[in-house]
């Protein structure tokens, strides 16, 4: 008796824990995270100027002028109507998407989770708006030699890849404070300067580039999909354990 016991508990507790896990996820009680009342009542463009604005620099522990100046970036990229950035939509321009190798994004936040992630910080979201708001209104005017800017890069943070094409294709026009991450770059206008760009032999990061990205992100390729085929090899182990165990245990009742 006490060994038919047992292994009816042992049959309840994964039906137990499941229900259990259910009802924490799922509780009803569990109050919602609310998007901030500010962000229901803006237009689409300033919205998505105010969000590229606050994970790209103020959330990052940018300087003010930086975060205006990536504001300015955007809309100058939008103002060039290019297919490429996105045309002459602000919205599209951040959310910009391209799909060569694999999806990659123009502002990288957006192919993060912190395109999903509320903004609690309600001072500095207030700021990232109001730097959208005098940007679409013409308010910001950089200074004279930042005025053609339609790219920037954080060389520490970014790929080898990326800084080689920064430095190859783009002309070098600096940071606006020292203490800031942001170097800007604008395009060349003409063949003279198209000329003086640097080969990518004579830039560093573009010998490592190709190196460096096939010898460390192919092994990582094959340890995710192993890592994945496991967890699925896992997961139907004891998906077939479970139905095992209920049969097992479906035949200690009585027919009638």
């Amino acid at each position: 008796m006490f060994k038919l016991f047992f292994r009816v508990l042992v049959c309840l507790l994964p039906v137990a824990g499941g229900y259990g896990a259910w009802r924490v996820t799922h509780s009803p009680h569990k109050p919602a995270v609310a998007q901030p009342r500010q962000q229901q009542e803006l237009s689409r463009d300033v919205l998505a100027l105010a969000k590229n604005v606050y994970w790209e620099a103020l959330a990052a522990k940018e300087p003010e002028s930086s975060a205006r100046m990536v504001a300015y970036v955007t809309h100058n990229r939008a103002k060039k109507n290019r297919p490429y950035w996105g045309g002459s939509d602000i919205y599209k321009v951040v959310y910009k998407r391209a799909s060569v190798r694999r999806i990659h994004c123009q502002f990288s936040w957006v192919c993060k989770k912190q395109a999903k992630t509320p903004i609690r910080n309600g001072r500095v979201w207030r700021k990232a708006v109001e730097i959208a708001q005098d940007e679409l209104a013409g308010k910001f005017v950089p200074p004279k030699e930042f005025a053609d800017a339609t790219s920037y890069i954080n060389e520490k943070a970014a790929k080898s890849a990326n800084v080689c094409e920064f430095k190859t294709k783009l002309i070098y026009i600096g940071k606006l404070e020292k203490r800031s991450k942001h170097e800007f770059y604008r395009e060349p206008t003409n063949e003279k300067e198209k000329a003086s760009l640097p080969k990518p032999s004579e830039v560093t990061q573009c010998g490592t580039s190709r190196t460096s990205s096939f010898f460390i992100s192919l092994p990582f390729l094959y340890v995710s999909r192993a890592l994945r085929a496991a967890l699925l090899f896992f997961r139907t182990l004891g998906l077939c354990g479970r139905c095992c165990l209920w049969l097992k245990c479906r035949s200690l009742w009585p027919t009638p």
